[in-house]
């Protein structure tokens, strides 16, 4: 029994030094004069993971008040935010969650969202490989309500090339 209470522990405390790492890393991102938004939204999801994750905290302190800083990030234009948003869709729609999770919008990744759901229901995959390269993806949306229910099929590992 004590093996799990020393385990439980040595995890929280973990999960509170990366968090406090993050909550170091995003002041640094503050400061600087431009910075790639994929930083912002990979502090977003590290935080989440900390809080929800790790410390089981229930208030998600440092989550909560960064949220309403992401997305002063986003190109205000909308074909340079794309741009950006394009290059790590899964990052982006996860981040999404969060910000919904907390009540905070942001058109410009609602818009994403939305443009990348009507893409996935209108393509058909070529063969699994495709449609394993894109599950995550679909299953994203489909946790944000934006995609209809993911058809069966069987996920298969990425193939290695030498």
């Amino acid at each position: 029994m004590e093996s799990r209470s020393l385990m439980s522990e040595q995890v929280r405390s973990t999960g509170a030094r990366a968090r406090d790492w993050l909550v170091a890393a995003q002041d640094l991102t503050a400061s600087a004069a431009t910075i790639n938004p994929r930083y912002v939204f990979q502090i977003l999801v590290g935080l989440w993971i900390c809080e929800q994750g790790l410390l089981e905290e229930q208030s998600y302190p440092c989550t909560g008040s960064y949220t309403h800083k992401v997305c002063q990030y986003i190109p205000e234009n909308m074909d340079e935010a794309l741009d950006f948003l394009y290059a790590d869709p899964a990052l982006v729609l996860f981040s999404l969650g969060i910000l919904r999770f907390f009540d905070v919008s942001c058109d410009q990744i609602e818009q994403f969202a939305e443009k990348i759901s009507g893409m996935l229901r209108e393509h058909k995959d070529q063969d699994d490989e495709e449609a394993s390269e894109l599950f995550l993806v679909r299953f994203l949306l489909r946790r944000l309500r934006l995609h209809p229910p993911l058809p069966s099929y069987r996920l298969r590992p990425p193939v290695r090339q030498n």
